[in-house]
C-alpha cells in the first residue's frame, strides 16, 4: 500500500463521516481509478452506493468500473440504475449523454459465454497461463482485465534479439508497476549482447546502448521481491 500513501485525506474522511455522506468513498473511488485499481475503485463506488442509494454517482462510477472489468451485463445494469436518477435538467445533460453512449457501446458488443466469469477466476485462469501477452490477446475483455493487474506482469524472460529484450522490459516495468519478482535473462540474450568470452565486461559496440537501457530500465524496478 505504499503507492497510496499521499492519497490519506479520503480514508480519514470516511472515518470522520462513519457512513453518514457518500463522498469520501466516491472521491476515494475516483483516486484508485486514477491508479488504475479498478478493484478497490469499484468496492468504494458499491460502497457510495449503499451509503446513498438515491444518488446518482456510485452507480454512475461503478457502471463505468464493470464496463473497464469487462463485466458488460453489471455495467448495464448500473447504467440503468443511474439513468434513473439523473434528473432531465441541462446540469446533467452530460452525464446522461455519457452514459447513453456507454450503454450504446456495451449493448453493441457481441455476448461471450465468459461475459459472466467473475474477475478474480479470470485472474486465477490467467496465472495458470503464465502468459499474460498471450491471454490478453483473446478478446477485450481479457486484455482490460490483464492490463489491469499487475501481479500477472511480475515474472520477466528475457531472450534475444536485444532490441525485443528491452521493448519487453520496458512494458513489463509499466505493467507491473516497476516491480518485478521472477527474472531471467536466457544465454541467447547474452551472448547477442557479449558475443565472446573474451569480452564478458564489455557489451558488443553494436548493442552498447540497447545494454545500457535494458540495464537503466531494470535498475528502476523493485526487485526487493526477487526470488533466487
Amino acid at each position: 500500500m505504499n503507492e497510496f500513501r499521499e492519497y490519506l485525506h479520503p480514508s480519514q474522511a470516511i472515518l470522520l463521516a462513519n457512513d453518514r455522506s457518500y463522498v469520501p468513498y466516491d472521491t476515494r473511488a475516483d483516486v484508485y481509478e486514477k491508479l488504475n485499481c479498478l478493484n478497490y475503485a469499484l468496492r468504494d463506488a458499491k460502497k457510495s452506493i449503499d451509503v446513498a442509494p438515491t444518488q446518482w454517482q456510485g452507480y454512475f462510477r461503478s457502471a463505468r468500473l464493470l464496463a473497464a472489468l469487462g463485466q458488460t451485463d453489471a455495467a448495464l445494469e448500473m447504467c440503468s440504475q443511474a439513468l434513473l436518477r439523473l434528473d432531465y435538467g441541462p446540469k446533467h445533460e452530460y452525464h446522461r449523454r455519457e452514459l447513453s453512449d456507454l450503454c450504446q457501446h456495451l449493448e453493441a458488443q457481441p455476448k461471450c459465454h465468459i461475459s459472466g466469469v467473475p474477475v478474480e477466476l479470470l485472474l486465477a485462469i490467467f496465472k495458470l497461463s503464465n502468459n499474460p501477452v498471450a491471454v490478453s490477446h483473446v478478446c477485450r475483455q481479457w486484455r482490460e482485465v490483464a492490463h489491469s493487474h499487475p501481479t500477472l506482469w511480475r515474472s520477466l524472460v528475457l531472450t534475444a534479439p536485444p532490441e525485443k529484450a528491452l521493448r519487453k522490459v520496458q512494458e513489463w516495468h509499466k505493467r507491473s508497476r516497476g516491480r518485478i519478482v521472477e527474472l531471467s535473462i536466457r544465454k541467447s540474450l547474452a551472448e547477442a549482447l557479449f558475443p565472446s568470452e573474451s569480452s564478458l565486461g564489455d557489451p558488443s559496440p553494436m548493442y552498447a546502448l540497447t545494454y545500457t537501457e535494458i540495464l537503466s530500465t531494470l535498475r528502476h524496478m523493485d526487485l526487493t521481491g526477487l526470488k533466487e
